[in-house]
Formats: structure tokens, sequence, C-alpha cells
């Protein structure tokens, strides 16, 4: 009887010690408001929608994306590891999804010894660096999911395809990745997140500052490229974070020229600047050359420039354990490649939040955003046939205030 006792004490314990090994974590966050924002409609007047947004501004949420995930982990001896992660975005006023793509991460991987290695659709290692380093808002979002300029300036925050290398030691992280184009390249079908890639990131914390930098080339058909060069410094002690951050694009001349002037390439969507929600970006207002279907009015920012530089301070305060406050300032300006083309000027974009949390899991915040262009530049006019690459010139500036409530679970 006591052997029996003893064989069953030690069964219970073995599955208690297997059953530890392993673990699968749902997780998720539900963000809804509402905007005000001037000089927003057809008629320039104020517009009042969701933070989630309509027609062509959509974003998930305000402070952060709604969306919802499953993490796996599982631990196979030996200090190596298998993960898996997939996760989807909605808007959460309809309960649609915020794009065609079922999720937004779908990836597994295997951490060694070596390093780590993942393998899918996964964050780039641009969107990495930042996250983890530098990035606006980072004690909140980590970036501002309904204003984040700096999105587009980076190609984007995601690639398919992708396999990733990272590595730690100490205070040092270092990633590596490349994605195929499965035919994208090819076929001229390259956008945010798919076509061939490759970049590179490291990051070194020590004490409360994160030293931060990265490189990512995306390719699009006939061999033409986007380049984004991205270098940070972070300041974090708990209660102020201080950031501050320079990218800069380099872009070949013929996925930034519009029709009529060259033969420009499929997959321009990728060179595309604005904030999240209403502040589509024109490149100017004259017919172009050679091409007298298309206006510069219906073409986004980023045509007609192979130049584009962005820098950003900010930071945010905990005032209490539970009211958090945050400013950012970013500044883009871009060059024109050709006299023929209005396509040199600068945008200034500002962002206030506030945040209180009734818990770790539930808080209200607002937000107020500024955009104001000049140069060459205008912001889009909203209305009937707007859509996020292009539409008709409206304002220079648009002022957007923004309140919500969020739950993470």
């Amino acid at each position: 009887m006591k052997k029996s006792l003893v064989a069953l004490a030690t069964l219970s314990a073995m599955a208690a010690s297997v059953h530890a090994q392993s673990s699968v974590t749902l997780y998720g966050v539900v963000d809804v408001g509402v905007r005000m924002t001037d000089n927003a409609g057809s008629d320039n007047e104020d517009r009042l929608t969701s933070v989630n947004g309509a027609g062509a501004d959509t974003t998930a949420g305000g402070i952060t994306p709604s969306r919802w995930g499953i993490r796996v982990t599982e631990d196979l001896g030996g200090n190596y590891r298998a993960l898996a992660n997939i996760e989807a975005r909605f808007l959460a006023d309809s309960g649609s999804p915020q794009t065609t793509e079922q999720f937004q991460q779908s990836w597994v991987g295997l951490v060694t010894p070596f390093g780590q290695v993942t393998l899918g659709r996964q964050y780039n290692v641009l969107f990495d660096v930042s996250a983890l380093a530098f990035s606006p808002f980072k004690t909140m979002g980590p970036f501002l999911e309904s204003y984040k300029p700096e999105i587009g300036m980076a190609l984007g925050a995601r690639n398919n395809n992708m396999l990733k290398y990272a590595i730690a030691l100490g205070g040092f992280v270092a990633e590596l990745q490349v994605s195929a184009g499965e035919g994208s390249r090819e076929s001229g079908a390259a956008t945010f997140t798919n076509g061939k890639s490759i970049g590179g990131m490291a990051r070194y914390k020590f004490g409360d500052i994160t030293l931060g930098g990265g490189y990512l080339e995306r390719e699009f058909s006939g061999e033409h490229k986007a380049k984004a060069s991205l270098v940070g410094i972070g300041y974090d002690n708990r209660k102020l974070y201080l950031n501050a951050f320079y990218i800069q694009n380099d872009i070949d001349e013929d996925l930034a020229l519009p029709p009529g002037l060259t033969a420009r390439v499929a997959g321009p969507a990728i060179l595309y600047t604005a904030t999240g929600l209403d502040n589509g970006i024109l490149t100017g207002t004259s017919p172009v050359p050679g091409d007298t279907g298309t206006a510069l009015s219906s073409l986004p920012f980023g045509f007609g420039s192979d130049d584009r530089k962005m820098f950003s301070v900010g930071g945010t305060y905990l005032v209490t354990n539970a009211f958090n406050v945050g400013l950012q300032y970013w500044r883009m300006e871009q060059e024109g490649i050709t006299p023929f083309i209005p396509a040199e000027g600068e945008v200034d974009y500002f962002a206030a939040v506030a945040q209180y949390a009734f818990s770790k899991r539930s808080s209200i915040y607002a937000i107020v955003d500024h955009t104001k262009t000049s140069g060459d530049l205008t912001l889009v006019q909203r209305g009937a046939g707007a859509s996020s690459t292009g539409g008709t010139a409206g304002p220079d500036s648009r002022t957007g205030i923004a309140v919500g409530i969020l739950h993470r679970f």
C-alpha cells in the first residue's frame, strides 16, 4: 500500500512537471472611443467618428490596437523551447477585421542556446528595435495606434514569409531578417507586408538608457528598392520616459515617380506616410507632365521624392500610479526628384495623451493631435471617394481630439 502511494505521488509530480513545461496563453485588448476632427469632411467641416475610423480611415484602436491572440511556449529541455503565436486585429466598434489578412501575426519558432529563430508573418526589425527602446508612448502603447507617422517611414510594421534570427547577450540584443517575395516581386504585387526584404537591428541597454538602430530594405518588381535607416535613444526610470529617434528613406526613382514620367512599378503604397487616422498627405496639386489622366493631387506623399527624413522627440510621465501623460513631436521632410513635380515640403506632427488606469487591465484616455503641412504638400480632403493613398487636395492643417476606453485581458 505504501509503495502504491509513493508511486502515485511520483507519477503526480511527474505529470505536474510535464504540465509546467508547456503553456498556452490567450491575450487581447479591446480599445474603442470617439474622435472629433476639424477640416476633415468633403467641405473641410468638422467630423465625428469612432477612433476605429470609417472608410479609408481605419485603425484598430486609439492608444493600442484591438486584438486577440494565442501565445504558446513549450520547454523542450536543455535550454531549448518551442514557440508559436497567432494574433488577429479587429475594429471593435463594428466587429469587422482590421485588414483582409486573418492574422496580423502567425509564426512559429525555436529558442536555442545559440539564439532564437522564428518563421512566418511577424514584426520587422525596425518595429522591434523601436518598440523595445525608443518608440513614442512606449509606456502606453508602445505606439499610438491612431497617430503614428513613423510607421510609414519604417516601411510598415510586419513582413510575410519572414525568417528572423535573434540573439541576446546581457544588455545587447541583435536581430536579422529576410523574407521571400513568393512571386510578388515578379508580378509587381508587393504591398506593406509581402515582397522581398532584408534587414537587421541592434540595441544595447545599460541602466535606464537604451540605444538602438536598424536597417530595412524592401524590394519590388524590377528589383527597385525602398530603404529605411533608423537610430534612436530611450531613457526610462519607470516614472519618466524620454525618447529621440531619426529615420531616413532612400527610394529608387522608379518607385517614387508617378505615371507619365516613368514606368513606375507596382507597390508604391509602402511609400505612403500618414498618421493612422484622417491625415493622408498629398504630394502636390499640379497635373503630371505627360499624363493628362493623373493629377498629383491624387497621389500620396512619397511620389516625386527619393529622399525623406524624420526626427522625433518626446516622452511620458507617470504622475501617479494610475495617471500617465505624454507628449511627442515629429518633423518630416522630403526632397523632390525633378522640378516638374512640386514634391518638396515638410510636415509637423504633434500628439498629447492622458491615460487614467482604473486597474492593471482597464483605463480611459484622451488624445489631442495636430498635423501641419508646408511647401508643396497638403492634407487629403476627406469625403466621398477618399482613399488612404490618394484623394482631393484639402487643408494644410488638421486637429483631432479623441476619448476612449480600453481593456486588456
